[in-house]
């Protein structure tokens, strides 16, 4: 399992930039809080779209959220 950690500049529909990051994809697991949210994918060549220096992705170390 692959797991990304976004966090943003602006207070963020997290299902929209869900949306934008990941065009077509379905995550596995997910958790979101008023700071950031992070996104799980069984498919480990899940990656990405750059949205900007507004939007920080990163990719966290195997394990649970």
């Amino acid at each position: 399992m692959i797991t990304y950690k976004v966090t943003t500049l602006f207070q963020p529909e997290w299902n929209n930039v869900f949306k934008a990051l990941f065009p077509g994809k379905e995550h596995d697991a997910s958790m979101t809080t008023h700071d950031y949210a992070t996104f799980s994918f069984n498919d480990a060549t899940v990656t990405p779209t750059d949205l900007g220096p507004l939007v920080r992705v990163e990719l966290l170390p195997s394990g649970p959220l």
